[in-house]
């Protein structure tokens, strides 16, 4: 039996919802984000109504590189480790980054140039949530795979960058597990030579089919599982350096 419905508009459907993780002093809260173009915050013991909302339509998105006719819809979301941050993959190509204040989702950054499609996946991944809550991963339906460093600007408490993490073989595109291609090339130049503080594309993955889903294993095996729109799921060893 159904004892408790969380609603979007009426009209919305609802593609991602995902658990609060972190010490949240014995509430239980639930991020969702839907085809409104809305990220709900709420308080599952308490389901009437969400404990703080905030709309994935801002002018920068509005304006700005967005696909034509591919609204900012909410298609993925990713918590990080300590419930701090809150990642949605936007229908739009882009990336929204919120933070948590005083149990209220306020924006603290935005990748509008992630994908040339929408973001069916973004992911914290297992293996660097404790060496650092700046690496995340984006995955589109333009079938590329993006490791990002959100920067200090967004992640306030990490002014170190987590390149040290991984083989510098990697980072010159170089690895043969995971490869920055010719189609990236464009992609990470745009944020080569940016403030340290900014977001920065560390490398990426030529997956070739439109990413589904990613997820991490919790392991120590550095390993990335990507599910495609194929019958495949590919996993991915990400050679990082011995902590």
């Amino acid at each position: 039996n159904c004892s408790q419905v969380l609603h979007h508009d009426e009209n919305a459907v609802v593609p991602a919802c995902a658990f609060r993780p972190g010490p949240n002093k014995g509430n239980l809260e639930l991020a969702s984000g839907g085809t409104d173009c809305q990220v709900f915050l709420w308080d599952v013991f308490k389901p009437k109504r969400p404990i703080s909302s905030i709309s994935t339509s801002t002018p920068e998105t509005e304006t700005g590189k967005a696909q034509v006719c591919n609204p900012p819809m909410v298609y993925s979301l990713s918590w990080s480790q300590s419930g701090s941050l809150l990642a949605a993959g936007l229908g739009d190509g882009s990336v929204s980054i919120m933070g948590i204040q005083n149990r209220n989702l306020v924006q603290t950054g935005h990748l509008p140039y992630a994908h040339d499609a929408s973001v069916a996946s973004v992911h914290f991944p297992s293996f660097c949530r404790d060496k650092s809550e700046r690496v995340l991963f984006s995955g589109g339906s333009d079938g590329i795979v993006l490791c990002w460093d959100l920067g200090s600007n967004i992640v306030e408490n990490e002014t170190a960058s987590p390149k040290s993490l991984f083989s510098p073989d990697l980072l010159k595109g170089s690895s043969k597990d995971a490869t920055t291609t010719t189609d990236q090339s464009s992609l990470v130049q745009q944020t080569e030579g940016l403030s340290l503080d900014n977001p920065e594309i560390l490398f990426g993955i030529g997956k070739g089919e439109k990413i589904n889903w990613m997820e991490s294993a919790k392991d120590n095996s550095n390993t990335l599982f990507v599910a495609d729109t194929s019958n495949d799921i590919t996993a991915y060893t990400i050679p990082m350096l011995l902590q």
